[in-house]
């Protein structure tokens, strides 16, 4: 019977009657001579107790086949789960053994060897760069939520850059929450990973403007819907602070791993803001089977950073502080051909980014506090001969912080050999004019790229 049971399988009415029949075969056959009555007595009996158990076999079996499977999850598996967590329950234990909410797990190593004649190419080029040693883990703690976990190892040290959960089922409509430290939705390049861009850094406006890759401590909520035959999706967030993480190899940012404006002491400890709040509202739409345009805008807006300094120099033994509000904006758009006859795809694309916040100006005996802006931004190509070889190009210019009449003008170009599902060569070249250093330059570098595991990041548009 518990062959039965363990095999699923439930008996058929034949069957049962061929069983009942061998039984009282089998019993006649065993039981010495006695009269009629008593024997059919004993089979009577013999056959309600049987028929019972049958009966709850076959009713055990019908409800485990009635549990519905869920995403990637045989009936059979289901089954199975469900007979073990029964009898784990009735002995009081877990099914601490199973594997079935164990995480995803990625690693991806990024390797940079650079070459450059900028004037301080001894501190920052000619040299190997191992940019980021990143450890991702996702996986759905039960129907309702998922969590995504990043850790980033540099040879400065390891940081946790991602560490949300995502509410995305059960919520109305289409909306989702995350919560967390999280990448905030700024634009289309600002929320990848270096690794995932089709150049090795990110644009030197995003660095300048943005910080690099731009992330929070907060929630978020999403939603998409179809304006028509239009899908829309608008976020709105609000979080601690602004954080710039970037790991650049070239661009204004290189050698800090986060951009940090404020100096000074901070006597009420290091959060330099109450509240950040952030949106965007982007549309994708197919302008034929093989085009398609996305446009999106977006905006982060600090209205309380605070900025603390010395009151009383040059004894510089009592601190104040001042309020000041920083917001950047930004509009992007993307048009893609793909050719479905040999697998071929171009991508068009440029972002553009004002920055607007008031500042102080450390040059003085006492900081003086003026409102300062800049802009600034990129536009680029892609064409991906297959699924292995791609060229980009990229042109961008951008208006430094400190001076808005100082330019930065840079481009490069790069080939992309994706050699498998694992790991990607590059090599790139460029140059830049900066205003601010006086300087102008060109760069080379090799970027290889390795991923094992399952492996995946941002929003898609």
């Amino acid at each position: 019977m518990s062959l039965i049971f363990r095999r699923g399988r439930g008996v058929s009415k034949l069957s049962a009657r061929v069983f009942r029949c061998a039984l009282a075969f089998c019993t006649v056959l065993a039981l010495p001579a006695q009269d009629a009555s008593s024997v059919e007595q004993r089979l009577a009996a013999m056959q309600v107790s049987y028929e019972a158990r049958i009966a709850a076999l076959e009713a055990q079996v019908q409800s485990l086949r009635a549990v519905a499977p869920t995403a990637n999850e045989s009936t059979d598996d289901v089954a199975l789960g469900t007979a073990i967590a029964g009898v784990m329950g009735r002995l009081d234990q877990t099914t601490r053994f199973s594997n079935r909410f164990n995480p995803a797990i990625g690693l991806v190593v990024d390797v940079v060897a650079s070459a450059s004649s900028r004037p301080d190419a001894y501190a920052i080029d000619n040299q190997f760069h191992l940019r980021t040693t990143e450890l991702s883990l996702a996986g759905r703690v039960d129907p309702h939520v998922n969590v995504v976990a990043t850790l980033a190892a540099t040879t400065e040290g390891v940081e946790l850059e991602e560490a949300f959960a995502v509410w995305d089922r059960g919520l109305p409509d289409t909306f989702t929450l995350r919560a967390g430290r999280l990448p905030v939705d700024f634009g289309r390049a600002s929320p990848l990973h270096d690794h995932e861009l089709p150049f090795t850094d990110k644009p030197g406006a995003l660095q300048e403007l943005l910080g690099g890759r731009a992330l929070t401590t907060g929630v978020a909520l999403h939603h998409w819907f179809g304006l028509g035959d239009v899908p829309l999706r608008w976020s709105f967030g609000v979080g601690n602070r602004l954080d710039g993480d970037a790991h650049a190899v070239q661009g204004p940012l290189v050698g800090h791993g986060h951009d940090d404006e404020h100096s000074g002491p901070e006597p009420f400890g290091d959060r330099d803001g109450d509240m950040l709040y952030t949106a965007r509202i982007t549309a994708h739409t197919e302008l034929s089977t093989d085009d398609d345009l996305q446009v999106g805008a977006s905006i982060v807006h600090a209205p309380a950073e605070r900025y603390f300094y010395f009151s009383d120099p040059p004894l510089n033994t009592m601190a104040d502080a001042a309020t000041l509000d920083r917001t950047v904006s930004g509009v992007d758009i993307t048009w893609r051909h793909t050719d479905p006859s040999n697998g071929s795809a171009l991508t068009v694309g440029g972002e553009w980014l004002w920055w607007s916040a008031e500042r102080a100006d450390d040059s003085a005996a006492s900081p003086l506090f003026a409102r300062t802006h800049a802009d600034g931004g990129w536009v680029f190509v892609d064409y991906a001969f297959d699924r292995h070889w791609s060229v980009s190009a990229r042109a961008e210019r951008f208006r430094h912080l400190e001076d808005r009449d100082l330019l930065w003008r840079g481009w490069n170009a790069a080939l992309s050999w994706n050699i498998d599902e694992y790991h990607r060569l590059r090599v790139e070249g460029g140059g830049v004019q900066d205003d601010g250093l006086a300087a102008s330059w060109h760069f080379v570098q090799v970027q290889w790229t390795l991923v094992l595991g399952s492996h995946g990041h941002a929003l898609a548009w």
